[in-house]
């Protein structure tokens, strides 16, 4: 039967179902999930609600799972005896949300967008022409990459949520100047708020000329992040006791390039590099995500026939300059935070999915709630989520739920051998007092 399907199929007909396959099959969305972390735990009496990250593993969000691919694992931290036990898990029954559906967390985002002149380049990366006024507005890279930015914007607004992003152009030498000062960075505002895309076009009609900074403009955009000047608390929430309010900010750094950093101030961007590591010690918050928009070294060689993979020393081309991307400093920038993505696309109308990968890996959480079965107050337990059979490290909790604090048994059987009490205690009294009427 397939085989007469196919045959009725044309050429293009065949393609097409060929890419859709392909699609499928290669989707980062529907890779096998290889790490389950509990993002975060609250407990409301018996009630626990979990949030959870599943990611591959290139560490990329997987956010299309079911309630089905979900199983608890419940347990008593003292003697690790399995709570309501079925084939090695809990039978315990559970509400469940996806990413989409799940409050999304507050966030925010800091877009760092590459502004040199060689963003004024053709989107047609096969392209030999100069990278000036010669390539039309809305064929440019960075028209592609403000595109991409709106559609990214609006993705964050559908969502819902305290998402707030702040877009920060950066460069010098032309236009731009180095960030110099936090309230550069500060232009912070909700996803639904019309100065993005205000700001964002305003950006399109700005033709400069101008060098990339790349480790500056981190560095400053680091800082700021860890050390704000202005309102802390509302990137680190404490109450009274100084104690962290959940749910903390998502805070992240998407930088956009098309380049390398060639400012002559860092000849050493290792040691820069350190020191932006440093600086991010102790903080868990902050992620970093880099995106590469432009050709691999080795399709920059095959362009320019020069037999082999571009280096950074080809540079001293103009052309080459130009075109030349540096992957492996991206993405040792995304490596210095833990859940950090990098990503590099030559494909103007790809830009847009990479920003949503981005959005996905900072705010796509799974949500599980349920209801402990039978707590005993002030007991230790532990739960472990697994998704498609990859299990998260435990996280504990006690249930703080007033009551029983007896097994489920043990308290109705209490409850029935005080209804025998009572009525043995009735029984008597009602006759006494009814004796006491008829004497009187």
């Amino acid at each position: 039967m397939p085989k007469v399907i196919f045959s009725n199929l044309s050429g293009s007909q065949l393609t097409h179902l060929t890419l859709i396959l392909l699609g499928i099959f290669l989707s980062p969305n529907l890779a096998q999930a290889q790490q389950t972390e509990i993002i975060r735990h609250d407990e409301k009496q018996d009630e626990v609600t979990l949030r959870i990250k599943v990611t591959d593993t290139e560490k990329r969000p997987v956010t299309t799972l079911t309630k089905s691919d979900f199983k608890l694992k419940v347990t008593e931290q003292e003697t690790d005896k399995l709570v309501a036990p079925e084939n090695g898990y809990s039978d315990i029954e559970f509400r469940f949300k996806t990413p989409l559906e799940a409050k999304q967390p507050p966030a925010y985002i800091l877009v760092l967008l590459d502004m040199s002149g060689s963003m004024k380049c053709s989107t047609d990366l096969t392209s030999t022409k100069n990278c000036d006024s010669s390539v039309g507005k809305g064929k440019r890279k960075l028209d592609a990459a403000i595109s991409a930015l709106k559609t990214f914007i609006e993705t964050a607004k559908e969502r819902g949520g305290d998402t707030k992003v702040a877009i920060v152009p950066f460069g010098y030498g032309d236009i731009y100047q180095p960030i110099s000062s936090q309230e550069e960075l500060d232009e912070f505002y909700h996803v639904s708020d019309v100065k993005h895309i205000n700001k964002l076009d305003n950006l399109s009609r700005n033709i400069s000329n101008d060098a990339t900074n790349i480790y500056h403009s981190l560095g400053e955009a680091v800082k700021f992040l860890t050390n704000p000047s202005n309102e802390p608390e509302r990137f680190y929430p404490k109450d009274e006791e100084g104690e962290p309010i959940e749910p903390l900010p998502r805070l992240a750094v998407i930088l956009l390039t098309d380049g390398f950093d060639n400012d002559p101030k860092y000849p050493d961007k290792v040691e820069k590099l350190k020191e932006i590591k440093d600086g991010l010690q102790g903080n868990e918050q902050i992620t970093i995500h880099t995106l590469g928009y432009g050709l691999t070294p080795e399709e920059i060689g095959r362009k320019f026939n020069l037999g082999r993979a571009a280096r950074l020393s080809d540079t001293r081309n103009q052309a080459i300059a130009k075109e030349y991307l540096d992957v492996e400093g991206l993405e040792q920038i995304s490596q210095i935070t833990p859940n950090g993505l990098f990503e590099i696309s030559g494909d103007a109308n790809k830009i847009a999915d990479k920003l949503q990968l981005f959005l996905d890996a900072i705010l796509g959480e799974y949500e599980i709630i349920y209801t402990h079965p039978n707590p005993e107050r002030a007991r230790q337990y532990q739960v472990i989520v697994s998704a498609k059979d990859e299990d998260s490290e435990p996280k504990q909790y006690r249930v703080t739920i007033f009551g029983r604090t007896v097994p489920f048994p043990i308290y109705l059987g209490a409850l029935g051998l005080l209804g025998l009490l009572g009525g043995a205690w009735f029984i008597p009294y009602s006759l006494w007092k009814k004796q006491l009427q008829e004497d009187n």
